[in-house]
């Protein structure tokens, strides 16, 4: 089970993101701390970060991966534009 009090750290480092984090790690049953682990790393959490690679994004999402895996889950596939400004998306 997840314990707030020990995820705080990972999730301070997104603090602007905790919300969307946390849900995304819930529906996932994903840690909370892993999830932001990652953003960070990825990103810094940033969510219009580009990398040399043209990933996107708080998670660094390729656009073309992410947009194919909307497509199986029977999403509209998400735009540049919005992997690079909704965070709850990129995740």
């Amino acid at each position: 089970a997840w314990d707030e009090a020990r995820a705080l750290p990972g999730i301070l480092r997104v603090e602007s993101h905790a919300p969307a984090v946390r849900a995304a790690a819930r529906e996932q049953g994903l840690d909370p701390n892993l999830v932001a682990g990652v953003c960070w790393t990825e990103s810094r959490g940033r969510v219009d970060a580009v990398s040399s690679a043209d990933a996107l994004g708080l998670m660094q999402l390729v656009e073309a991966a992410a947009q194919d895996a909307a497509r199986k889950l029977g999403l509209p596939p998400p735009t540049r534009e919005e992997l690079l400004s909704d965070g709850a998306l990129n995740l």
